[in-house]
């Protein structure tokens, strides 16, 4: 897996806490916000150095959001998980943990 590639939550606007939270995750993270395709105002969460417990911390909050039927959308390269699937999400964070930790 290339570390180079930026993994990407993208939140609705009305998240703005959960988005603050994951900036504050890492140091190398930052925000910004856009209109998707559907025309709702989100806001995108990236993290540009992947680690092992940057994506324990990712992990937790995204099944946070799963877990209260809130949107959210991972983006990692070309593999995008989007909506509330759980499963989806949470194979995408735990082979990025995997790989993270074998990169030590």
């Amino acid at each position: 897996m290339d570390f180079d590639e930026v993994l990407e939550v993208a939140l609705l606007a009305e998240d703005q806490s959960v988005a603050d939270e994951l900036e504050a995750l890492s140091e190398d993270a930052f925000a910004r916000k856009s209109v998707g395709f559907n025309g709702l105002d989100t806001i995108v969460v990236a993290f540009t150095h992947l680690s092992g417990p940057l994506i324990e911390g990712v992990t937790r909050i995204v099944l946070e959001q799963i877990q209260a039927r809130k949107h959210v959308k991972l983006r990692f390269g070309d593999t995008v998980v989007e909506g509330i699937s759980e499963a989806k999400a949470l194979a995408l964070l735990e082979r990025l943990a995997r790989d993270a930790e074998k990169q030590r």
